[in-house]
C-alpha cells in the first residue's frame, strides 16, 4: 500500500557563501537555500525500527518517504513547516527512481 504524502516539505541545501548580518557586515558559516518542494510522508520510529536504523544510521528519530528526486545528497536536509531534519543516507527504493526513503534527526 502507498504511503500518503500529506507533508508539505522544502529541501534545502547548503550555501557556503558569506552572507551579510543585520548591519550589512559579511558573516561566514552555512546558510541554506530552497532546492526543491516534495510531498513527504514523515513518520516518527518507534520500537525495533527505530533500534535497526541506529544500527545503521546512528541517532535518527523519524522516517521521510517522498517521490524520487534525482541529486540528493547527506548534505542536505529537510524543512517543513519550524522543523528541521537532518539526513542520514538516503535510500533509492529498489533502485527504482521512484520512491526515496531517508532516515533523519530532527534538528532540535
Amino acid at each position: 500500500m502507498a504511503k500518503v504524502r500529506r507533508h508539505k516539505c522544502v529541501i534545502q541545501q547548503p550555501t557556503d557563501s558569506p552572507t551579510p548580518n543585520t548591519r550589512g557586515d559579511e558573516q561566514s558559516g552555512t546558510t541554506w537555500a530552497d532546492w526543491k518542494m516534495v510531498y513527504a510522508s514523515i513518520e516518527p520510529l518507534a520500537g525495533r525500527e527505530i533500534q535497526f536504523a541506529q544500527q545503521i544510521h546512528g541517532n535518527v528519530s523519524h522516517k521521510i518517504t517522498f517521490r524520487y528526486v534525482s541529486g540528493m545528497s547527506t548534505r542536505m536536509r529537510i524543512k517543513w513547516n519550524n522543523r528541521y531534519f537532518n539526513l542520514a543516507p538516503t535510500l533509492n527504493d529498489e533502485e527504482a527512481n521512484v520512491e526515496i526513503t531517508v532516515y533523519a534527526t530532527e534538528k532540535k
